[in-house]
């Protein structure tokens, strides 16, 4: 996978951990969707101008603005998405820390040696995993192990789940 995503932050991978290079490649996947769907929106917009009889018309120059100005907002909004993550990994997410929890599986075998952000990680994954938002939620709310194992970054997940689950 090439991750051109991170010449958009100006970040070299070899400086990014695992929980770092995780959202970065999750975020890769979002856009490289996105791309993948722009250019068949593309291609279906020429050909209904082909049906039509109007390629050469200002129309389809038109069409593929729209497209384009409606990528980079969504390309945008995953990129800032992806600062807020690295952000928020901090010293871990650039530059090394732990982050592998390769050989733990929260919640049923946690890695307490993990720094806070692994653990933030290791918890956001499991829950992200699920795909209905609503549900997401109100299994994180009763959750039992979350609170002593997030410590001070519980309050952080929370609100982040919430607002999915709002939305």
């Amino acid at each position: 996978m090439i991750l051109d995503i991170l010449n958009d932050l100006n970040i070299q991978e070899s400086d990014l951990s695992l929980s770092a290079l995780s959202f970065v490649r999750k975020a890769q996947e979002k856009k490289d969707k996105l791309t993948a769907k722009l250019e068949e929106d593309k291609a279906k917009a020429k050909y209904d101008c082909l049906e039509k009889g109007i390629l050469r018309s200002s129309m389809l120059q038109q069409v593929y603005a729209r497209l384009d100005e409606e990528y980079n907002q969504a390309v945008e909004l995953i990129v800032d998405n992806l600062l807020f993550e690295l952000d928020f990994l901090g010293d871990a997410g650039v530059g090394g820390g732990s982050g592998d929890s390769q050989e733990y599986a929260y919640p049923y075998n946690p890695n307490y040696n993990l720094d806070s952000a692994g653990r933030y990680y290791a918890v956001y994954n499991y829950y992200m995993a699920m795909t209905d938002p609503a549900i997401r939620f109100a299994l994180f709310q009763a959750d039992t192990l979350a609170p002593d194992y997030l410590g001070e970054f519980y309050g952080t997940l929370y609100a982040r789940l919430r607002s999915y689950a709002e939305q």
